[in-house]
């Protein structure tokens, strides 16, 4: 990390309301902090310094946690085996010096989405020495984590039986595709792609008049993979109070079936199957995406409120919108979008995209020019908020990582390695943890029980990346100023904690005895209901005539089905901080918790004066662009963070214009880190003794979740074209939907193994002998040349099939397949009802819902069920006397 800071400190009397404090606000650089010790010569404390993580990891949604966990602090130790990274194909990039050996497949920019900051042991876990030495690194760790099937699982006996044998206290954590559960799809092989098939998410992105789009990412594999993370440190925060180690066991189908609850609850209700929409919402219009006068090039506008349509009629000189009686409400200008966007389109056609958003902006009506990746290399937001990081490599000269989407002041996210190479730790691993000399690590590699790593790259200098050249000044970065100063390493001592003696009664969450204040709005309220699931007592604060998340769609007998979900299980109170007498009772208010979780900065700067009341008091700011930057205050909706994330430009179909993920996931994804960082934040209490703020970016979070395979590092490495491809996906053959006699299924045959299986199957029914030739055996990114082939190959034996016999067969022979369903099938799906997934709650006024249930399942503290969400300022009396809430509980930590 560079000892460069570019920040300072504006010191202001009076609060964005007008209140009489003295605040401090940090502008500029977000990681003071850490510049300022990097400048004295001293290592920051991080979060989780002192944590040691086993993984056992594959793909995405288990790296990706790993990943997390080692920005914060963690001493990951990854667990890989050279036979295993050969079946999936790991390569050089083709850049590589032909010579490279099997150093090149250290190399690949996409190594470092999911893997950075991370340890790498290569063990063989099929040879007895191999699993041996995993036991002796399982017994001197916090946390095991592994994503592996559960026949995978069984097999190498890593399963929470053998692992609890060897540690008690360890926090297990298991993410098999359908979980450990007796349900019929256990054994079922998954990908991120399958999973948003089958679980009703791919169903909701495209137009109505189309079969459903594609996203570029496998975002279930995030969904798992901040889940997971949540999960994983709650629990230990549960430990550190006193608690046990446990068992967490994450379904990737179940977690992801966690985000549809609106819509689940729209179902269960009798309402209608929810279909897609395009780019439209049911709570605001007009919104949509608009051609530029640029070839591709499009502008996403959102009028979200009144008055944001009358300044938008009025900046695309339709001035007599603002007096059209139809086109006074929401649900009226929604009867006439068709009418509207031919307006708008009009005058977006005559500007660019970045000329459009920014008039738009400057009048307060959110709108964004839809990037595509290499847009981000010279985005002002992301330089301003230092997103991207130049890192150590163990064979590069330099690489280049994507941060943490959220910064913490007081325990700064640590940005200093790339990917480890395949065993590149062996030495330090095997000699700390294992205690064996250098001389019985090499015998161990001779045998194949140790995964030795490659031999460096020929020649005396390093490799550079090929587009460093240009990319970096684009960046506006150079080795020498923003390369890491030195070797910060992670903290590999691991401090005393109480023996297993929680004083939490039993049947408790994870965070039970925590309170939470909460302004949290749409886009970051699942972050609060997950905390509040987890056994905090969450407060939520809102203004008398309600938070705007009870405006937001689905809807059900004109309530938001989306606020009925988000808020089940919460207190609501309500206050006008605007008024001196309110605000007060507010300071008071957060003065007593643990936590104040916002998306309101004028509540955080009451907040931060909270903290000089209460030294421990954490905050948790989760804004569309963060605290700083020159989009701090931009307008913003789901829409909008979409067209900056890169995704946007890539989902949807060749010809027509670019489109939103569907099922509002981006609310989710923006909670879920917004719960890590609050998580995090709690868990650095117990070691600092102290709160800090947390500043998460929105804009961020969605930008992180687009690096998986489309992201920068490799879309500018591989100079694959990037495209928008319907129902097919980018880069791999085959992997995409294909026609069954009743409906869509979702394939992805990746390895050789699965294509082998796919192809002789073909053969056997339809005695296609082509679909057995060589050429087709190459990887599936070799396949995709010929995708036709293959998918006429592929759809002439879906044809003969309905779609969930055919995922029966092909799963029977080893093959990911899903089908493509909707959400109403969720409450039929034999898996969940297996499972027991489902859990309902008496709402008043509506009756009894159904609603997802828990996204993970913690053996030792268990999900709090649904319960319904409160009336606005239904627990206004305990703010009666004066406002003395009952002292906090034992969370202080």
């Amino acid at each position: 990390m560079s000892s460069r800071c570019v920040a300072r400190l504006e010191s202001t009397t009076s609060t964005p309301r007008g209140r009489a404090e003295a605040s401090t606000t940090l502008v500029g650089c977000a990681r003071h902090r850490e510049c300022t010790m990097a400048a004295a010569g001293s290592d920051p404390v991080r979060a989780l310094d002192g944590v040691r993580v086993v993984e056992c990891g594959v793909a995405i949604a288990g790296p990706l946690a790993g990943r997390y966990l080692a920005h914060l602090g963690a001493d990951v130790i990854k667990v890989e085996s050279r036979s295993r990274s050969a079946a999936l194909g790991m390569r050089a990039p083709a850049w590589a010096p032909p010579d490279v050996g099997l150093a090149g497949g250290d190399m690949l920019a996409g190594n470092n989405t999911f893997n950075a900051q991370k340890r790498g042991v290569g063990l063989e876990l099929k040879s007895p020495e191999g699993r041996d030495l995993l036991d002796r690194l399982i017994e001197q760790s916090d946390v095991f984590l592994t994503n592996f099937s559960v026949p995978a699982i069984n097999s190498l006996r890593i399963d929470y039986e053998h692992v609890r044998a060897v540690n008690p206290d360890i926090v297990y954590v298991s993410m098999p595709g359908y979980g450990s559960g007796e349900g019929p799809y256990r054994d079922y092989k998954s990908w991120g792609p399958n999973l948003s098939s089958f679980s009703g998410l791919d169903y909701l992105t495209g137009d109505p008049d189309r079969q459903p789009a594609m996203t570029p990412v496998p975002l279930p594999d995030y969904i798992a993979g901040y889940h997971a993370v949540t999960a994983i440190i709650s629990a230990l925060l549960h430990r550190q109070r006193g608690g046990a180690g446990q068992w967490i066991d994450i379904s990737q189908f179940e977690s992801a079936v966690a985000t549809l609850g609106p819509y689940i609850g729209q179902v269960s209700l009798g309402g209608e199957e929810p279909d897609r929409t395009g780019n439209r919402s049911p709570s605001s219009a007009p919104r949509g995406v608009f051609p530029t006068s640029e070839d591709d090039r499009w502008v996403a506008v959102s009028a979200r409120t009144d008055d944001e349509f009358r300044t938008l009629a009025r900046i695309v000189g339709q001035p007599e919108w603002a007096d059209d009686a139809r086109l006074q409400t929401a649900e009226g200008r929604r009867a006439h979008e068709d009418e509207l966007e031919a307006a708008i389109a009009g005058w977006c056609a005559g500007r660019t995209r970045e000329e459009a958003a920014y008039v738009l902006q400057a009048a307060g009506v959110a709108a964004a020019p839809v990037q595509d990746h290499l847009d981000h290399l010279a985005d002002p937001q992301l330089r301003a908020r230092r997103f991207w990081h130049l890192v150590r490599h163990a064979w590069l000269d330099a690489d280049l990582i994507d941060g943490l989407p959220f910064h913490l002041d007081d325990t700064p996210v640590r940005h200093e390695d790339a990917s480890p190479a395949l065993g590149g730790d062996n030495a330090d691993i095997l000699a700390g943890l294992a205690d064996l000399s250098p001389d019985r690590i090499e015998e161990l590699a001779e045998t194949g029980a140790v995964s030795a790593p490659a031999d460096p790259p020929p020649g005396d200098a390093k490799p550079e990346r090929p587009y460093f050249g240009w990319a970096l000044p684009l960046l506006r970065m150079s080795r020498d100023a923003d390369m890491p100063a030195g070797a910060d390493g992670v903290a590999t001592d691991r401090p005393a904690r109480p023996g297993s003696s929680s004083t939490s009664p039993a049947g408790a969450g994870p965070v039970d005895g925590l309170r939470v204040v909460d302004l949290s709005d749409g886009m970051s309220a699942y972050g609060a209901r997950l905390l509040a699931h987890l056994g905090a007592d969450v407060v939520r604060v809102e203004p008398p005539e309600g938070a705007s998340i009870r405006h937001e769609g689905p809807y059900a007998d004109n309530r938001s089905l989306l606020q009925l979900y988000m808020d089940g299980g919460k207190r609501s109170v309500t206050l006008s901080l605007d008024d001196p007498a309110d605000a007060a009772t507010f300071e008071e208010l957060c003065a007593s918790a643990d936590l104040v979780y916002t998306a309101d900065e004028d509540a955080l700067a009451i907040a931060q004066a909270a903290r000089e009341a209460n030294p421990e008091l954490a905050t948790v700011a989760v804004t569309p662009f963060g605290l700083t930057g020159p989009y701090r205050a931009w307008a913003a909706d789901d829409l909008t963070l979409w067209a900056l994330s890169g995704i946007l430009q890539l989902t949807g179909y060749p010809d027509r214009r670019p489109l939103i993920p569907g099922a509002m996931l981006a609310k989710y994804f923006v909670g879920q880190v917004g719960a890590i960082a609050a998580l995090a934040a709690l868990y650095a209490r117990t070691h600092t003794g102290r709160g800090q703020l947390a500043d998460v970016s929105a804009h961020e979070v969605l930008l992180s979740t687009s690096q998986g395979g489309t992201g920068l590092p490799t879309l500018i490495e591989d100079a694959n074209p990037r495209r928008r491809t319907g129902s097919s996906a980018l880069g791999s053959s085959p992997y995409g939907y294909y026609t069954c006699s009743d409906r869509l299924v979702c394939l992805h045959a990746l390895t050789v193994g699965h294509w082998d299986a796919l192809a002789s199957w073909i053969h056997e029914e339809t005695g296609a002998e082509g679909v057995l030739e060589e050429r087709f055996r190459a990887s599936s990114m070799v396949r995709k040349q010929y995708d036709d082939e293959v998918q006429e190959y592929v759809d002439s034996l879906a044809g003969r099939y309905e779609a969930d016999e055919f995922c029966k067969e092909a799963q029977r022979r080893g093959i990911p397949a899903a089908p493509v369903n909707p959400t109403g099938a969720m409450l039929r799906d034999p898996h969940l009802a297996a499972l027991d997934y489902w859990s309902d709650a008496e709402q008043p006024g509506l009756g009894r819902i159904r609603w997802p249930g828990a996204p993970f399942r913690m053996d030792g503290t268990p999900w709090a069920g649904a319960a319904p969400a409160p009336e606005s300022g239904q627990h206004n009396a305990d703010l009666a006397d004066g406002g003395p809430w009952r002292p906090r509980g034992d969370g202080t930590g």
